[in-house]
């Protein structure tokens, strides 16, 4: 029971430090579009060790990197979606980029329970549960070549012809 809570709750203190150390000196000095991404590199590379972890603390480990990942998508998203939105829909896409955190939430407990159904062996339900983890990071990737970098952080960096374009 400690190690599931460890394993569980652990990803949200994580994601705590992974706002506050990772994500905040990468946007400044990265950009957003890049925070975006390694955000994303980390909840992929956190759902395969998970997934692929043999002992307790090769679990933990996938799981401190998914926390990283998920506590610096958090805050980069934010500030991306505040930065390249226009100001009329600045609040509501923030807003509405919260909301989707707890629909995620609520379709990942969906998706256990058809696991769950579904999976007769333990060791595999698990791992596939979690592999699910895997698709909204994987999305960010691939589109990553077409996601604009913000007007503002370009600014911020002398890019002044760049920002127009992306404006």
């Amino acid at each position: 029971t400690l190690e599931q809570e460890a394993a569980t709750s652990g990803l949200n203190f994580l994601a705590g430090f992974g706002a506050l150390l990772v994500s905040g000196n990468l946007l400044d000095r990265l950009g957003r579009r890049a925070t975006l991404l390694i955000s994303s590199l980390l909840l992929l590379a956190g759902a395969a060790v998970v997934c692929l972890a043999q002992d307790f603390g090769v679990l933990l480990l996938g799981r401190v990197l998914q926390g990283l990942g998920s506590g610096c998508s958090w805050s980069a998203c934010s500030v991306y979606i505040t930065e390249i939105a226009p100001k009329q829909y600045r609040g509501a896409l923030v807003a509405i980029a919260d909301i989707s955190i707890n629909v995620g939430i609520l379709v990942g407990y969906g998706l256990d329970y058809v696991v769950n159904v579904s999976v007769d062996d333990a060791n595999v339900r698990w791992r596939v549960a979690m592999a699910f983890s895997v698709t909204m990071p994987l999305l960010y990737t691939l589109l990553y070549p077409w996601v604009p970098e913000t007007p503002r952080w370009l600014v911020m960096r002398g890019r002044d012809t760049e920002a127009a374009a992306v404006m």
